[in-house]
């Protein structure tokens, strides 16, 4: 029987903490598995990619730490006991920011009382209101007073 089916192998994260954004907060763990059984000698048969699949390493068993902040790709992919490479690559995101988050918390009522009034007050103030079509005859009045 002739093997025609494409191998494919997983990318399991571990080890960092998942914050509310989406994003990673501490470093995280990646272990490589493929789904189908592979033995070949000589290099190992899954490889791994940090860099968009420029560079190709021979995955060695051990788990990877990823620790750049920001977006971080991993590519992997597998040549079974048939010789096919798993094509496309497996791939998946990291996103990690260890940047903390800075929430202003009020420190007394006061405080309190004046980031709550702040938030209900109008951010644009209307100086005239002509809306109704009336004469304005205020000091806003551009022009030389006389001059009508």
């Amino acid at each position: 029987m002739i093997d025609r089916q494409m191998p494919v192998t997983a990318i399991w994260l571990s080890g960092g903490q998942l914050g509310n954004n989406g994003s990673y907060v501490a470093d995280v763990i990646v272990t490589l598995t493929a789904a189908e059984t592979v033995s070949v000698t000589g290099a190992p048969p899954i490889q791994y990619s940090l860099n968009g699949g420029s560079t190709w390493l021979s995955y060695d068993g051990l788990a990877l730490n990823i620790s750049n902040e920001g977006i971080n790709t991993i590519l992997s992919r597998v040549r079974d006991n048939a010789g096919i490479l798993e094509s496309p690559p497996t791939s998946q995101d990291v996103k990690i920011n260890k940047t903390p988050l800075i929430v202003p918390i009020a420190s007394n009522p006061t405080d309190k009382e004046k980031v709550e009034k702040a938030a209900e007050e109008p951010k644009v103030k209307v100086l005239n209101d002509n809306s109704k079509g009336e004469a304005n005859n205020s000091s806003n009045q551009v022009g030389n007073p006389g001059s009508h």
